[in-house]
């Protein structure tokens, strides 16, 4: 059964960080953002892969991270598409 992480509150590097460890395109998976949260658009979203996980930056400031993405270290051209 696929999942929906949704995004909805203030950003917050320091106290609002979710890890997301169970994402999975098999099953359908979706990453919800909400626009009052995201209004700039996707332009400020940046992606830092560190070879285990993939996280999520919106003008700096990191707001998820994706973990356990597989069992091998992820490669150059892994990354979420918005």
């Amino acid at each position: 059964m696929a999942d929906a992480f949704v995004f909805a509150t203030a950003l917050n590097s320091n106290s609002n960080v979710d890890t997301i460890s169970n994402f999975s395109v098999v099953e359908g998976d979706k990453i919800w953002l909400d626009d009052a949260i995201f209004a700039a658009g996707f332009q400020g979203i940046t992606q830092v892969n560190n070879g285990l996980n993939l996280e999520l930056h919106l003008s700096g400031t990191l707001f998820a991270i994706l973990s356990g993405l597989g069992s091998s270290p992820l490669s150059a051209n892994e990354f979420v598409v918005f």
